[in-house]
């Protein structure tokens, strides 16, 4: 019941040597920028709105709580000295240099110090110094200050927007908000070692925990951000990327086996390990895929995956099956599966078997729109409809023999004119090459209502929803065009519509036809007049004048 295809690309090399691993990510309040880590919990400061919030991370699951308020209106870098945080922040005026900020977790001052440059962004703690970086006048520039602000050090970084700092062992890293990049430096020299690609965009935060490198970054579409936890001497990150999403049987009849496939390509530096979870949603009884867990190899590697669909009956199939994987950005994705299993042959389907018109007045005309949809592979021919009783009867636009192609639908109207106060019932034909649904019987029925009408009373309504502003501007009488005997009305909104109803309705009004005036709306009275009959049809016409 199940194909799977297998294509394996393998790189000619193995990289034995330790690679930059994601071992996990968290997403974290939005704006995140700084961070630093106290030996038992990471911090993070916002840039942006609610810029003096502080938040503390649990790094063994993510979750995160405001931690306090500080003096700072924007938190740029951030770091932890053993005792208390620090943060850098900077005013409007830049003629005012950055100040480093040391706060006790109540978000108190303890102590401060100017910085060599007004914008000034990313702070990491050093023996009692400390390394901090501009990233604009000048752009991209690092510097070593003790803790008056005195520069012991200073060198180019290696991009134009640093924003935070970090120490690992006798590394400097350096997050770069415009680069989506994280730099390794030698501090001693300046010397760019190693460059990692951010995962999103704006990396903004950056800490050596003493085991792992995070960095927090905007993530990609700036709704939430991430925080992502690095091994730097693991043995690489899998990336999981699926094509399509989305897999369309199209239309299949009953008892077919069809198969969909999708392709799984491993664009990381390591295994990736997927298997298959749940299909659920309506049709999913009916497709089968893979079970036990697959190894893709790194560096392009991928196999493709043929899925069997074969419906027993007909229906939607609107289904989202579930795929694992060791993938740390994305464990979890979701496949689309739809299609429509018809029958063999032509078969009729009529979602509303009986309609009830309800009450209506005595003479008068109204319509209910009946749909007749095709659920059989080959086209279904309606060859005629009627009903065992002259007071429901079929439009009179319908001509037959009606054609309709698998899955189409067709609305037919059907309509009740009763002539006295009595119940009417009544059951529709439907007369078809379906084998086995001709006849298809609708049942019918309504009642007729011989009221006395006072003048001012609704005889009919209908409510105009296609537009912002449906406000009838024009109305004239037609002679009748139904063939009921009584005046049909002509109504131009302001939706830029003219419209032809139904005037002997009942309760709801009926739109015998419609057209939409494209170049504008009929906006005045006198923009509509009735005029005699132009293309000798038997009908009077209509001309109107528009915006």
């Amino acid at each position: 019941m199940r194909k799977i295809f297998i294509i394996l690309m393998f790189l000619s090399t193995i990289l034995l040597f330790a690679e930059w691993t994601i071992v996990t990510t968290y997403p974290i309040p939005e704006g995140a920028s700084g961070l630093a880590f106290d030996g038992t919990y990471l911090y993070c400061g916002i840039y942006g709105a609610n810029g003096d919030e502080v938040y503390q991370i649990d790094p063994d699951d993510g979750s995160y709580s405001l931690a306090f308020t500080g003096p700072q209106d924007d938190a740029f870098g951030m770091t932890y000295d053993g005792t208390y945080l620090w943060v850098t922040d900077h005013v409007t005026n830049p003629s005012i240099p950055a100040t480093a900020y040391q706060l006790d977790f109540s978000g108190n001052i303890v102590s401060q110090f100017d910085l060599p440059a007004h914008y000034i962004s990313g702070i990491a703690y050093d023996n009692g110094d400390f390394w901090v970086a501009a990233y604009y006048d000048p752009d991209g520039e690092i510097y070593k200050v003790d803790n008056t602000g005195t520069i012991l050090q200073q060198f180019p970084a290696p991009d134009n927007q640093p924003w935070d700092l970090c120490l690992e062992n006798d590394n400097l890293w350096m997050a770069d908000y415009g680069g989506d990049a994280l730099y390794k430096i030698d501090p001693t020299t300046g010397t760019l070692l190693e460059t990692n690609p951010s995962e999103g965009e704006d990396p903004a935060g950056i800490v050596w925990d003493g085991q792992y490198l995070w960095y927090c970054d905007n993530g990609v579409g700036y709704d939430v951000d991430y925080l992502y936890k690095i091994d730097l001497g693991g043995s690489g990150t899998p990336q999981m990327y699926i094509d399509p999403t989305v897999v369309d049987y199209g239309i299949v009849t009953v008892g077919d086996m069809v198969y969909g496939g999708f392709i799984i390509t491993n664009y990381g530096n390591a295994e990736l390990i997927v298997g298959f979870g749940d299909i659920t949603g309506p049709g999913s009884e009916y497709v089968w895929w893979g079970s036990g867990a697959f190894t893709i190899p790194a560096y392009g590697g991928m196999m493709v995956f043929d899925i069997l669909y074969s419906p027993q009956e007909p229906g939607i199939l609107d289904a989202i099956g579930t795929i694992y994987s060791n993938d740390p950005l994305y464990p979890v994705a979701e496949i689309s599966l739809i299609g429509m299993a018809v029958n063999p042959g032509p078969e009729i389907y009529v979602p509303i078997t009986s309609h009830n018109y309800g009450s209506v007045r005595v003479n008068a005309y109204t319509r209910w729109f009946m749909e007749i949809q095709n659920v059989g592979d080959e086209t279904l021919i309606i060859d005629d409809i009627y009903c065992d009783d002259t007071h429901f009867t079929v439009d009179s636009s319908v001509s037959f023999p009606i054609e309709i192609a698998t899955l189409d639908t067709i609305q037919v109207g059907i309509w009740f004119n009763p002539e006295e106060a009595i119940l009417y019932e009544g059951t529709m034909f439907i007369l078809s090459n379906d084998p086995i649904g001709s006849p298809f019987e609708v049942y019918l029925e309504g009642t007729g209502d011989d009221s006395e009408y006072p003048i001012g009373e609704i005889l009919w309504q209908y409510q105009i929803t296609t537009s912002w502003d449906n406000s009838p501007k024009a109305i004239v009488p037609i002679p009748d065009i139904s063939g009921d005997g009584v005046d049909d009305v002509i109504i131009c909104s302001e939706d830029n519509y003219v419209r032809c109803f139904n005037g002997n309705a009942s309760v709801s009004g009926d739109i015998l036809w419609e057209t939409e005036i494209y170049s504008g709306s009929i906006y005045t009275q006198n923009s509509l007049n009735i005029i005699e009959d132009l293309n000798a049809d038997g009908y009077d016409d209509v001309i109107v004048g528009t915006a």
